[in-house]
């Protein structure tokens, strides 16, 4: 791969690292705290710096992303203090919505871009995908989606039923196999558009599947998230439940849990009398 010129290490790079990396946090904390910043920061400079090497000895695409990837679960893991389920999981969805943003856009804007050298032209025909990756991000902030209180995730591997732990294998397979998908795709493009030949009716085509594929595995992956949660609480006794959810309340819940729980004996209380 060619060297990175530092105009493009900042104006690409950083950028691309900073919104995967936010993507992958709020993931995973639902409150933001001031020295999460410090720690985003910081964890987009380290995997910018290990994307900088890694592309100086390696061509393919497949090979520096899974490299890149790693990088990223070494800065959840060491930097942000996540476990290494939440790490795994943080740095493959991460890299998930870069080369789903990359997929959705690069067709199209090289196609626009025709003629002109591809990497002089790298930082315009990567502001579509940063664009897009912001509104993925945005969406999520918006829908509120976190995996923070996820037993997938947060609870430690032996208190894990057999198949939750089938169910995070799986998931994290399944994510590395889309991105080596996609990469791959990614490639194909890349080397037709170095070598003019572009823009193929059967390019398009693989553009399209590839896109809905990588979109089919992303909400087959949410929704298995959720349906382990789900089914941890609907196959509980009622006590069983009870203490779950107290388990997972703060103080402030518990609170409003003993009022609810106060006006309701009060109530029982009132039929009876009556």
């Amino acid at each position: 791969m060619e060297l990175m010129r530092i105009r493009d290490i900042i104006l690409v790079g950083f950028p691309e690292i900073f919104l995967a990396v936010l993507f992958g946090y709020k993931l995973l904390k639902k409150e933001f705290q001031y020295k999460a910043v410090f720690h985003i920061i910081f964890s987009t400079i380290f995997i910018l710096a290990i994307a900088v090497i890694v592309r100086n000895y390696f061509k393919d695409i497949v090979t520096i992303t899974l490299l890149n990837t790693m990088s990223y679960f070494i800065a959840y893991k060491i930097i942000m203090k996540f476990n290494c389920r939440q790490a795994l999981f943080a740095a493959t969805i991460s890299m998930f919505t870069i080369v789903l943003a990359e997929n959705a856009t690069l067709l199209p804007t090289l196609s626009a871009l025709e003629n002109h050298n591809f990497f002089d032209t790298r930082i315009i025909w990567t502001v579509p995908t940063r664009l897009l990756q912001l509104m993925i991000l945005l969406f999520v902030i918006h829908l509120k989606i976190n995996f923070e209180r996820s037993p997938l995730f947060k609870n430690d591997w032996k208190y894990l039923s057999k198949a939750q732990r089938i169910t995070v294998t799986l998931f994290l397979f399944l994510s590395i196999v889309t991105i080596d998908f996609a990469c791959n795709y990614t490639e194909v493009v890349i080397k037709n558009y170095i070598n003019h030949q572009f823009m193929s009716i059967n390019m398009i085509k693989i553009m399209i599947e590839n896109i809905i594929f990588m979109f089919v595995a992303l909400v087959l992956l949410s929704r298995t998230i959720y349906y382990e949660d789900f089914k941890d609480f609907a196959l509980k006794t009622p006590m069983e439940l009870f203490k779950l959810i107290l388990k997972k309340s703060n103080k402030e819940d518990m609170k409003q849990y003993k009022v609810l729980l106060d006006e309701y004996m009060n109530e029982r209380k009132e039929e009876k009398n009556k």
